[in-house]
Order: C-alpha cells, then structure tokens, then sequence
C-alpha cells in the first residue's frame, strides 16, 4: 500500500539525521509516510547512510551540478515518492512529532489546498537546550554554527495579506511560499512537472516558482503559525562535495529576473505552466 506521504529532503552538512530522528518520532503511522534522502554528502561520508535513527531510501545524487541547488535533488526524490501528499524538507532543521500528520490533516479537510510551515530560526546555544531527548548525535559532531548569535528565537516573517482562511491559518500566495517547510499535493507537482532547475547559483526563487504555478493550477496554500520548523545554524558543506565546488553563476536577483520573464511568457501564453523537460529532472 501506498503511504499518504512522501518526506522528501536534501543533505549537505553532518547533523543531519537529526532530522531523520524528527521522523522517528511523528505521530503518524510509520506505514503512512515515507522518508527519501538525497545525500549530496554521500562522496564524503559513506557511512552517513548507516547512521540514520529512522529507515529511509537513501542515494546519491544522480548528477552532479556545477553549483549547489537543492532543486535537482528534490526533483530526483519526486521521480521515486509514492505519497498523494509531499513535504519538503532540507537538513538544517527539526520539526515537531505531529508535523506529518497536522500537513495530512489539513490538507484532508481542505480540498485544494495544503500547509506551508512557518521557520523558528534559533541559535546554536538555544538550539541544544531546547532539542527533544530523543534527537541525537547532531551536537557530537565536530562543526561550529555560522549563521545566529542572539538567544532567543527568529522568525522569518510570511505576511500573506490575501485573507484569513481560519483563525490560525493564513492564506499564502505564490510568491510568499518557501517550499521548504510547506507540502504540495502529488498531483500538483505533476501537473507542474516538478521544480525548474533553470534557477541556479543562489536560494530563494525555484520554490517561489513553484508556489506560484502551483496557484496557476487552482491550488492554495495556508500559513499556520503554530507549525514550526525550527532551523539549525550549521555550515553547508556543498564546497567539499566532488562536482560542487565551483563559485556559484548567478545571484539571488539574476534568478528573480530570469523568474519574472517565465512568468510574463506564462501568463501570455507563450510558455506551459509545466516545467520544459530540458529545465527538469522529472521522470
């Protein structure tokens, strides 16, 4: 039998199966969800796939790119997910033990629409204090956090301003969504033909991309502010993986621009809201 979910997540640091131990630990039943790895740390680290708390599909990456993106590992983990929903996740963060089933659930009650999550940014100090007893190994590991110095928790703000769907759950346009941590119906990313690629270099517009094509096919996304994915300030280790080392090709602003022409070429009807098989790595 199918599982409901599909928990898709791309890894560049060590820590990460602290996320998997999250997963170990949802409230849903293990036979509803699936958990997918694509091990952009596999060349370095053979043994990482050894040493997660939770059993998942795990490979490598099955191209290498001359920048790091997490958009063709994503679309790698799609070709083989069999869940009717898909979460997206990444190897900076942890997440609640009802997480899966709060995206199910609403997700089952709203037709058209499912959850995008919010981030509880929090510094290394405050991270380790706060962890579940069950999450383990991440601070074992020999790396220094980069990225938070302050002790109390930063939230990333997602103002929608298109309207409360309930007292909790605000509704997200396209372009506010992140992807990551949000869940996108199956059927969604298939009629989207999964991420476009063609956003290289930097972060930020692959996943706007997808919100906003996803709203172009009918579907909606809802912001629930008491869904945290909390973020780990910990070091990517793209630059030491083999085929990834080269300085990045494009800026955040050159992938927005390249973002603004799709969609004014989308919307005139000169370019299908589906991702051009050239751009894409579905299958």
């Amino acid at each position: 039998m199918a599982p409901r979910v599909s928990v898709i997540l791309t890894t560049s640091r060590y820590g990460s199966w602290d996320l998997l131990s999250c997963m170990r630990f949802q409230t849903m039943d293990k036979a509803d969800f699936e958990v997918i790895v694509v091990d952009e740390l596999f060349h370095l680290r053979p043994d990482f796939r050894h040493r997660c708390a939770f059993q998942c599909d795990h490979m490598a990456p099955w191209r290498a790119k001359d920048h790091y993106d997490n958009s063709t590992g994503f679309n790698q983990a799609l070709s083989q997910a069999r869940g009717e929903l898909v979460c997206f996740l990444v190897d900076y963060m942890f997440v609640d033990p009802d997480y899966l089933q709060r995206h199910w659930d609403f997700y089952k009650s709203h037709e058209g629409w499912s959850l995008s999550g919010y981030i509880d940014r929090y510094d290394f100090p405050k991270l380790r204090e706060d962890a579940h007893n069950g999450l383990w190994s991440m601070f074992a590991e020999p790396f220094t956090p980069t990225h938070f110095s302050a002790h109390s928790p930063v939230y990333r703000e997602r103002k929608g301003g298109a309207g409360i769907l309930t007292e909790t759950c605000i509704e997200m346009p396209g372009e506010k969504i992140y992807l990551i941590p949000d869940s996108v119906p199956m059927a969604v990313l298939r009629k989207l033909n999964g991420l476009d690629e063609i956003y290289n270099g930097a972060y930020g517009v692959n996943d706007i991309d997808v919100g906003v094509r996803a709203n172009m096919v009918g579907h909606r996304f809802a912001l629930d502010p008491t869904l945290v994915a909390r973020k780990l300030g910990t070091p990517s280790l793209s630059a030491k993986i083999p085929g990834l080392n080269k300085p990045k090709t494009r800026t955040w602003d050159d992938n927005y621009a390249i973002f603004q022409l799709r969609m004014e070429a989308i919307r005139k009807g000169r370019e299908p809201v589906a991702v051009p098989l050239e751009r894409g790595a579905w299958r």
